[in-house]
């Protein structure tokens, strides 16, 4: 008795002891017709079309609409493996329903073959190549057989894939506070002169005044502040301050706006920022907003030769528009070759926020100050001890606030993932040097004041008053390096500085007191407040990237569509059997044996 075995070759074998070529149209006729059958395959091919250009349109939708997944965070472990899990098996069913679809119109072209008479050893190894039971050879003359297999295989990859999980974010409102320019205790309108730095004198006769001394109002806090300062790599970013890095594009942004610390009696105005945090925690990414901030530094420094030590011991220096410091070393200074006295000051100018600073070094001091600026020369002249005593070092500087405040719209990064300070989580940086108009919720205040001017001007007072060149030595000068060879031109900070345009290091130091005077306008002072409008990133997750090379998934439901149309298209023609019928192969067979 002969047995199947072997895929199917006794048959073709006893096929060709038969020498059998095609099916005779009676032996067709004879095989009992099963239409059901064929309609059902129909529909199910058309139920996989429409399912995979269902997919497609899905992968493409996703690449350009946020669907979230999450309003708040990422996905909890379990809910991400549920998540994955769900997506793999209604791809795979999806793959599972196309493939064999794609099978069965494949096997429809089979039956055409042999209604049209095409002889078994012809149609063999296409039918064996479509069942996946051929050998390598038969798989590669029917590649596009195969191929269409591949591809559609790779659907559940392309679905998992595209449908995966990804970090996203999106914006909300995040409303914050700047000084009122009509409400501020730190500076007043006053009738007379009260004989004090920071008076600005108003055509109408009354004056300006701003209390510099004050333990509450900003001027009286910046030596607090100047340990903060980044004399390493002020390119990276100029200071810090309450934890975030400020970066050179928004020096002297109000404080409020990156303090999360606790908001007390005494502070200014609402800090707004912590109550975002209370709501969304780490998933907050950043804030906006657009804010006042110093553009570039307001203060220039150059040598003063006006500098005189008087016949009764007075250090005096004077600038060109007369404003004086002095300072009573006594006669007994010259009797000392390492002591060191400075004189240094500051008056307030005509135009509002404007001012002259002048700084004078005596002894040991006048080598500071040459430092200070980097007067290469006079410390040549130093080091060979040419410089005649006794030693006097003048300096003068303009003020002009009015010109470098502008607004901008910086941006609070919560968590600097890149790195890009080096040192802090927290960054303020602006994402751009363009001017912008705060959204306003108070009546359209222009944040740039008068009282903002002022007080960025006045901004290196306490240190003057403190006596700058002795205080902020280890901030003035390059003291990572010691002196070799008696050689103290390597005491000169060089560039680069916090600001672009500061020429030396005394420049970009004081330009920073006044960044950090204007910073502190919102944190103290009793002042009222203007409320605004800006924005904030908070992080979710969404379904898919988002990104535009994702839509390389839709392929292989792409490509699969176009199969499945053309198969449709292409085996519209009814047979009264089929191949994918183990009944009507037999039934064909026994006829072609009784026949």
């Amino acid at each position: 008795m002969e047995t199947d075995t072997d895929c199917g070759q006794p048959m073709m074998k006893r096929l060709r002891d038969h020498e059998v070529k095609s099916i005779p149209q009676s032996h067709v006729e004879e095989v009992e017709i099963h239409p059901q059958h064929s309609e059902h395959g129909k529909l199910l091919g058309v139920a996989a079309l429409i399912l995979n250009v269902v997919i497609v349109a899905f992968l493409i939708a996703i690449v350009f609409v946020d669907i979230s997944l999450t309003t708040i965070g990422s996905l909890s472990s379990t809910a991400r493996a549920l998540y994955v899990t769900g997506t793999t098996v209604l791809a795979s069913l999806c793959t599972y329903l196309t493939a064999s679809q794609i099978r069965m119109l494949w096997l429809r072209r089979v039956d055409i073959q042999l209604y049209n008479g095409k002889s078994y050893e012809r149609v063999d190894p296409f039918w064996r190549t479509v069942l996946d039971v051929s050998s390598i050879s038969e798989t590669l003359r029917y590649w596009n057989v195969s191929l269409t297999f591949l591809v559609c295989g790779l659907t559940t990859t392309a679905v998992v894939a595209g449908l995966a999980s990804s970090p996203s974010s999106y914006q909300i409102v995040q409303n914050y506070a700047l000084a009122d320019p009509n409400d501020y205790h730190c500076i007043t309108t006053e009738s007379s002169s009260p004989q004090q730095e920071g008076i600005w004198t108003f055509p109408n006769g009354s004056f300006y005044q701003i209390w510099v001394n004050l333990d509450f109002c900003p001027t009286s806090l910046i030596m607090s502040l100047m340990g903060n300062i980044n004399v390493i790599d002020s390119s990276n970013y100029g200071y810090a301050d309450l934890g975030v890095a400020i970066h050179s594009s928004a020096l002297g942004a109000p404080a409020s706006i990156y303090s999360s610390q606790a908001a007390t009696d005494s502070s200014a105005v609402p800090l707004w920022l912590n109550e975002t945090l209370d709501t969304y925690k780490t998933d907050l990414l950043s804030t906006s907003q657009c804010v006042p901030v110093l553009t570039a530094n307001p203060i220039q420094c150059t040598r003063e030769n006006n500098i005189t030590f008087s016949s009764d011991g007075y250090l005096i220096i004077t600038s060109s528009d007369g404003c004086i410091a002095t300072a009573y070393p006594g006669l007994a200074a010259l009797n000392t070759t390492q002591s060191g006295w400075s004189a240094s000051g500051i008056c307030s100018r005509s135009d509002i926020g404007s001012a002259t600073i002048v700084i004078g070094g005596f002894l040991a001091d006048a080598g500071y100050a040459a430092e200070a600026i980097g007067d290469i020369t006079y410390i040549h002249e130093w080091d060979a001890e040419t410089v005649p005593i006794p030693k006097l070092y003048g300096i003068s500087c303009t003020v002009d606030t009015a010109s470098v405040v502008d607004t901008r719209n910086v941006t609070l990064t919560l968590l600097d993932d890149s790195g890009n300070t080096g040192s802090f989580a927290r960054s303020l940086s602006a994402q751009n040097l363009q001017s912008c108009t705060p959204i306003s919720s108070s009546g359209g205040l222009n944040p740039i004041t008068d009282k903002l001017l002022v007080t960025a001007a006045m901004g290196p007072w306490q240190l003057l008053n403190l006596g700058a060149l002795e205080t902020l030595r280890s901030v003035l000068i390059n003291s990572a390096l010691s002196q070799v060879n008696n050689d103290h031109t390597i005491y000169v900070r060089q560039p680069p500085f916090a600001f672009n345009n500061s020429r030396n290091a005394l420049e970009d130091v004081l330009g920073l007191s006044s960044a950090l005077a204007m910073s502190r306008l919102t944190m103290t002072g009793n002042t009222g407040r203007a409320e605004y409008t800006g924005t904030a990133m908070v992080a979710n997750t969404r379904v898919g990237t988002g990104e535009r090379w994702a839509l390389v998934y839709i392929l292989p439901p792409l490509v699969s569509s176009i199969v499945l149309l053309a198969l449709l298209m292409t085996t519209r023609r009814q047979t009264p059997f089929t191949a994918s019928r183990l009944t009507d192969l037999v039934a064909i067979w026994n006829h072609r044996l009784n026949g």
